[in-house]
């Protein structure tokens, strides 16, 4: 496996290599596995995101090119935007409502940074 990827996006480089040099990808339906949701990372940290967007990011850049990537990295910022704005309005209402929650704090926080993050890239 390329080692210029820490945890993330590995496998689909790994399968791209394997098919380019004509090897088959086959699914096998009768397999299982049993997946440990943040096992390896602890779940809904922000560097987990930053560190899968930078997966993704390298996995382009390295198979389809600096411009391909480029327009990916453009598409992951305006989603991420998106969210920051839905995140927004949904801490706003919660502040407004006898009821206050801190879940659409949070998400609200961690897209502000996920795009300051894109600056930096």
């Amino acid at each position: 496996m390329d080692e210029q990827f820490f945890l993330y996006s590995e496998e689909h480089d790994w399968c791209l290599r394997a098919k380019r040099m004509g090897w088959r990808i086959v699914y096998f339906p009768g397999a299982s596995i049993i997946h440990r949701e943040g096992a390896s990372s602890s779940p809904g940290k922000s560097s987990t995101r930053y560190l899968v967007l930078d997966s993704e990011l390298k996995y382009f850049r390295k198979h389809f090119g600096p411009l391909y990537a480029f327009a990916v990295q453009i598409e992951l910022f305006l989603s991420t935007v998106v969210r920051l704005l839905i995140w927004s309005l949904l801490t706003v209402a919660s502040m407004s409502g006898f009821q206050k929650k801190r879940m659409p704090f949070d998400k609200m926080k961690f897209y502000w940074y996920a795009t300051r993050w894109h600056f930096t890239k």
